[in-house]
């Protein structure tokens, strides 16, 4: 067996690190989606009330829980890759006596969140406010269990926040302190957990004495330490009217007092919700019943000296037949406003959108577009900026599905929206925030185990589709190489994966070449500062079956290197996968004998071992039967080098071959294919 040619070379190389636990995780499969808290017939939860950004492409998302004695807060962070930061099924955030509920939260500017709720620890019919700072590594920054925004005689609860742009937080509340009827009050809290204003909080609507009272307040930033606060009034005593007020960073409430009339139309409104207007004024839109059969939506644009700058009682955002109701809305990003809506114009409820100038002027068809019309109902819409001038609309229809709409009215995605979460039983309730990048992040209530709702969460990205779900990444050293290894579970128009690349250290090399210098030792130069492109694969498109990948980087000097894959749509959208360390040019000091590569093969292959002593080593290959092929090493190996030898079968037969490594009698098998 002289004829097989052998070649062996001595390699100062390698190591192999896995990825797999650090890549990617959004689900791309709406029937999966991403766990945030998976419930079991011992866990319980309500809604995932609340969600704000993470500022650096995540997400954290709070929610009432019930897996205890009674109901507490929870908190789950997601990264933007879409691994869960925290604690499996999230951290306590108040775990105290009594129930906690209605939860809202706002981002702390610094990666973590404020959270304020609802509290019952001192009694069932006597509800507090509470909040608590969680940084973003899941540490509680306040008092444990939280500290009183509010506990004044009677009931305080259903508090909403706004950040003070100072790492705070500004959080109102209904109150009952006069033991008659709720009105309004309001905190700033600082980024230490200190309250600002007056013990228990100032003042922002009282009026109604022993009938007239205030509901569903809504609070925004305006930019500058305070905030603008709407809400629904029933100070007539016969129907709801929209109102709101001002109060600055130290607690003084700048406009009329008890609040701007928003609209006072004899037929009342409800639901109202705010935007900021990026100058201390706000935009709120409402139902409104002045047709006097069912509800419409209406708008209204307050300035920072609250004065209406549209037309009094507002402007018809939509006033088709049927009922409107549940509007929500946000800014276009160039002064104006999008307003989504559940629309009963049809033999269903379906979800439409209208966008509004500064000046009041509606932008696109009359009394909306539509964004889903699908058979069925859709319902409650959530909405976030696109980034670009238009909005990302998320719904519930039994499932959860989403719609883009640019800045000219035209729906981006798949007719009726992309499917969000399909999987079994109900999802309803969607919440969103963005990404920062022009994507979204949606959250929602998911009875998925017919038993008890959890909290799921899902990314859509731009171009309307869910990301690439990767399922590993492996990076290994051979020779002066590295090998790049990749699964994905599904892919949704994927293009290709662009393979890029980065030196993370120097290293100095011994080295027999003429550049060598004086001392026997070259400095390699690696670049440490940027990424760059090494390599194209060209991706499956979408694909819902596993698919792998390889592409190995030749060629390269001793040194540490870090690999990333950028992840391009055919749209031109792109992500890039988290970054993997390689290093070239140290063996381990270990008895190993790696698999061949590649395998199968025809007719040439390499193997590559390392041993953990110097030794005599033979390296020899069989057949089938046992019987000897030939032996590829039989000498003197030195410990803490890569040795790697290419086996030439050219002359043998297809089939099955053994490699066996042998030192101080110690031995390692791996089995071959030669397929011709």
């Amino acid at each position: 067996m002289n004829n097989h040619r052998i070649s062996i070379a001595r390699v100062v190389t390698a190591t192999f690190v896995p990825f797999g636990a650090l890549i990617a995780q959004w689900s791309s499969d709406p029937t999966v989606n991403n766990a945030i808290y998976a419930t079991t017939n011992t866990t319980p939860s309500l809604l995932p009330n609340t969600i704000t950004g993470d500022g650096a492409g995540g997400a954290i998302i709070a929610w009432t829980d019930g897996r205890g004695a009674d109901h507490d807060i929870y908190a789950q962070r997601i990264n933007g890759a879409g691994y869960v930061q925290w604690a499996t099924n999230g951290i306590v955030i108040c775990n105290a006596t009594g129930d906690q509920q209605s939860s809202s939260m706002v981002s702390d500017g610094k990666g973590g969140a404020i959270i304020a709720w609802e509290d019952h620890r001192n009694g069932s019919s006597n509800g507090d406010v509470y909040a608590q700072r969680i940084d973003s590594v899941g540490a509680v920054k306040w008092t444990a269990n939280g500290v009183v925004i509010c506990n004044a005689s009677f009931t305080q609860g259903g508090p909403t926040i706004a950040s003070d742009g100072a790492n705070g937080a500004i959080i109102t509340w209904l109150d009952i302190r006069d033991g008659n009827n709720y009105h309004i009050y309001a905190q700033r809290v600082d980024s230490s957990g200190t309250v600002k204003w007056t013990s228990d909080g100032v003042a922002i609507c009282t009026i109604g004495g022993l009938t007239g009272f205030q509901q569903d307040q809504q609070v925004v930033s305006d930019g500058k330490g305070g905030g603008v606060i709407c809400w629904k009034d029933y100070r007539s005593n016969s129907v709801y009217n929209i109102y709101a007020q001002r109060v600055n960073s130290g607690g003084a409430v700048q406009w009329t007092s008890n609040g701007v009339a928003i609209c006072t139309n004899a037929f009342g409104q409800n639901l109202p919700a705010l935007v900021g207007d990026g100058a201390a004024g706000a935009f709120i839109t409402w139902m409104d019943g002045r047709n006097g059969v069912d509800y419409d939506i209406y708008a209204q644009h307050i300035d920072s000296s609250g004065s209406v700058k549209w037309t009094v009682d507002g402007i018809a955002i939509c006033t088709s037949p049927g009922i409107q109701e549940w509007p929500n809305l946000v800014g276009d990003g160039a002064g104006g406003v999008i307003i989504t809506w559940e629309d009963h114009r049809g033999t269903d409820k379906d979800i439409y959108a209208q966008r509004v100038k500064p000046d009041s002027t509606v932008q696109w068809t009359l009394n909306g577009v539509v964004v889903c019309n699908a058979a069925g109902d859709q319902t409650i819409p959530a909405i976030v900026s696109d980034g670009s001038g238009g909005a990302i609309i998320s719904w519930s229809d039994g499932d959860i599905h989403a719609q883009r709409v640019n800045a000219d009215s035209t729906v981006q995605w798949t007719t009726n929206g992309i499917a969000v979460s399909t999987a079994a039983q109900n999802q309803i309730q969607p919440i969103m925030t963005g990404d920062g990048a022009g994507n979204a992040i949606i959250a929602w209530w998911d009875n998925r185990t017919n038993v008890y709702y959890g909290v799921y969460a899902a990314k859509v990205f731009s171009n309307g589709v869910l990301p690439v779900e990767m399922t590993s990444f492996n990076a290994t050293a051979t020779k002066n190489s590295a090998r790049i290894d990749w699964m994905t579970a599904s892919e949704a128009n994927t293009f290709g994966f662009e393979i890029e690349r980065r030196g993370v250290s120097r290293q100095l090399s011994a080295v027999s070449t003429p550049a060598q210098n004086t001392a026997g030792w070259r400095q390699l130069a690696i670049d440490s500062s940027k990424f760059i492109q090494v390599g194209f694969i060209p991706g499956s498109g979408t694909s819902t079956s596993p698919k792998q990948y390889s592409f190995v980087d030749r060629n390269l000097s001793a040194g540490t290197y870090a690999y990333r894959l950028k992840q391009v749509d055919r749209n031109g959208a792109y992500k890039y996968s988290p970054e993997v360390d390689v290093v070239v040019g140290i063996a381990p000091k270990e008895f190993s004998l790696s698999q061949n590569y590649p395998n199968p093969f025809n007719p040439t292959t390499s193997i590559e071992f390392t041993v953990p002593s110097d030794g005599r080593v033979t390296l020899k290959v069989y057949d089938m039967l046992g019987r000897e092929v030939t032996t590829l090493v039989d000498r003197e190996v030195t410990a803490g080098e890569f040795q790697q030898v290419t086996f030439d079968a050219s002359k043998l037969g297809s089939g099955v071959y053994y490699a066996r490594l042998e030192l101080s009698g110690k031995q390692l098998l791996k089995k071959m294919t030669l397929l011709k």
